[in-house]
């Protein structure tokens, strides 16, 4: 890695820098998400009404470190 494959992980955690490879990963908002997710409930709770399950696209980013590559041509 990243000779012959690329390695992708998820949630950007520290262990993923301090492996060998640093582990490229995608970072998510974690507070972002659970703050929007309380607003949301707490609107839910203060309007009585239950819209069920929401959908909003939060951003995020991917972390490049050492376990990724160009690809072979």
């Amino acid at each position: 890695i990243p000779g012959a494959i690329s390695s992708t992980g998820f949630d950007n955690t520290p262990v993923s820098e301090i492996i060998w490879p640093p582990l490229t990963t995608v970072h998510q908002p974690i507070r972002l998400m659970g703050q929007r997710a309380v607003e949301m409930l707490v609107r839910d709770i203060q309007t009585g009404a239950w819209e069920g399950a929401a959908f909003e696209p939060i951003p995020f980013r991917v972390v490049e470190r050492a376990s990724t590559g160009r690809p072979r041509r």
